[in-house]
């Protein structure tokens, strides 16, 4: 899925900072994603059931509480997978995290 733009959040929940993520996502051209770090792709879907209905793809990273040196791989993975044309992070965790995995 080339020429998309990847976002990262910390927690795709109703909020500020996710409004403005899928909005993005909206009206970017190209297969937009919005990677969660926090949360499963079903947590993500039960607490904000619209999210269902959109064409933007939404991934979740399970993140537990904490720092976790773990995550840097598999979250490169998911990015190496996408292909994203950019990577926009939002906040300083998912830029910590998505910054680190981005440039591997």
């Amino acid at each position: 899925m080339p020429n998309g733009i990847l976002q990262i959040v910390q927690r795709l929940r109703p909020g500020g900072i996710e409004v403005l993520a899928l909005e993005l996502s909206a009206r970017l051209s190209g297969q937009n994603a919005i990677m969660s770090l926090e949360w499963t792709d079903l947590q993500i879907a039960a607490n904000w059931p619209m999210i269902a209905g959109l064409p933007t793809l939404v991934l979740g990273m399970a993140k537990k509480p904490g720092v976790r040196p773990g995550l840097l791989l598999p979250l490169w993975r998911r990015i190496r997978a996408f292909a994203p044309r950019a990577v926009v992070t939002h906040h300083i965790g998912p830029l910590i995290y998505g910054g680190l995995a981005a440039r591997l």
